[in-house]
């Protein structure tokens, strides 16, 4: 009698537990055919270098170096919640590679990449800042990968840091930090 109940309660357990998981599989995948791509488009303000002699200025304080400059590249965040690709692209768009020249802690080199998104203004800003944000927490923060990343935001700019390992995740919450103040 007993063996029979415990059959029955493994058997109920496996139906259960198959039925959740094929209710995850369908809220998880996705058809390709119905991802939306969204293109933001930035722009080039010529002149508005302030910002950045600030920014300049404290990574060289902290023994950063900008190793590397891409200019008009093009950047894609997954919106897993939305079933969106949004794309960001245009001539206001700035990369930079940045890594500590000496050793913190011992034998490891920091390193982050910054990505530097310009707008007419500030309200634009905010609002692509906002969707880029939504982005990154989608699919439990893992949408866009696991590293860790931080999106701010300075006037018509948005900047977005990413590093490769969470034990410099302080270094760009440091420097994000910076940036937003910037006056």
């Amino acid at each position: 009698m007993k063996e029979e109940v415990l059959k029955i309660l493994i058997i109920l357990l496996v139906t259960v537990s198959c039925k959740e998981s094929k209710n995850r599989k369908e809220y998880w995948d996705i058809p390709n055919s119905k991802t939306k791509t969204e293109i933001i488009y930035t722009v080039d303000k010529q002149g508005d270098n302030k910002l950045f002699s600030k920014f300049n200025a404290d990574i060289k304080q902290e023994k950063f170096k900008i190793e590397n400059i891409e200019m008009n590249s093009e950047m894609s965040y997954n919106d897993c919640i939305r079933n969106v690709i949004l794309t960001i692209k245009g001539q206001g768009i700035r990369k930079y590679y940045i890594k500590r020249q000496e050793a913190k802690p011992k034998n490891f080199y920091p390193d982050f990449i910054l990505w530097v998104y310009e707008f007419d203004n500030e309200e634009q800003a905010q609002k692509v800042k906002n969707l880029i944000n939504d982005a990154l927490k989608s699919g439990s923060g893992f949408c866009n990968g696991k590293d860790p990343k931080l999106i701010t935001k300075n006037g018509n700019k948005v900047f977005y840091l990413s590093t490769r390992a969470e034990m410099f995740r302080s270094y760009i919450i440091n420097f994000g930090k910076k940036i937003e103040n910037y006056h």
